[in-house]
Order: C-alpha cells, then sequence, then structure tokens
C-alpha cells in the first residue's frame, strides 16, 4: 500500500458516528502503550455499526478478523501495524489543532489506512480498527 493518505468517510457513517461523538470522549479509558484505550464494551459495541459503514480496506472484499478499539491519543504515538494486518484510524473528534497521522494534518470527514508502523500526533479520539488480511 502506498503513503497514508487520507480517505473520505461516508456519510451515512459520519451520520451514523456523530451522535457518539460526547460518550466517545466522556468514556473512561486508561493508558495503553503511547495512547489510551476505552474500558466500556457498550461504547465499543455502539461504534461497530460505524465500522460496517466504511468501505473494506485495501481493495478486500472481507476478513477473517476484525478488531475495534476507541482510542484516545493524548500525546504523541506510534501504532504499531503487524504485517498481517491493516489499521484504520477514524478520527471522531479533533480535540487539538496540530493531531495528524504519519505527519498529515486530520481533516474532517476523513480516514485512515495504515499497513507499517506510524506516528501520530495528539489530541484526538479515533476508531482504531484492526483489519487481519485473508
Amino acid at each position: 500500500m502506498a503513503e497514508p493518505r487520507p480517505l473520505s468517510i461516508p456519510q451515512e457513517a459520519v451520520d451514523a458516528l456523530s451522535p457518539l461523538t460526547e460518550a466517545l470522549r466522556s468514556a473512561t479509558y486508561k493508558p495503553l502503550l503511547d495512547y489510551e484505550i476505552c474500558l466500556e464494551e457498550e461504547i465499543i459495541q455502539k461504534v461497530i455499526p460505524v465500522v460496517n459503514l466504511l468501505p473494506p480496506p485495501a481493495g478486500y472484499v472481507s476478513y477473517p478478523e476484525v478488531r475495534v478499539n476507541v482510542v484516545h491519543f493524548n500525546k504523541p504515538a506510534s501504532i504499531p501495524v503487524p504485517p498481517e494486518l491493516i489499521a484504520t484510524i477514524v478520527p471522531v473528534h479533533i480535540a487539538a489543532e496540530g493531531a495528524k497521522v504519519a505527519g498529515h494534518a486530520l481533516e474532517a470527514g476523513s480516514y485512515w489506512e495504515i499497513t507499517k508502523e506510524e506516528q501520530v500526533e495528539p489530541d484526538f479520539y479515533a476508531l482504531l480498527v484492526l483489519f487481519q488480511k485473508p
């Protein structure tokens, strides 16, 4: 896959995600590596339908396993992506100017697919979806 670039979030997914923004921001998080991960299973269950509205990454049709996390990037962090996975980062709330993925400024209505370790700059809340390659 080429260098990460923003992809447009389908309007249906934007509409489904919008009412969840405040719940994601006020959820309980715990530190994990250089970011925080949501501890509330009910929040994660609510975002799964949103993930299902996104096109499959990298042109694949299906994946044997998909893991969905809600994360808060509140300091510079590295997102490791093993070779057998594709990661999708869907910003839900951009809390500070200067928030970036792989050196590129976050844009409302966009998401990112990454296939290797990339750096992120804070401060934003996002869905971090890991797809196992078929």
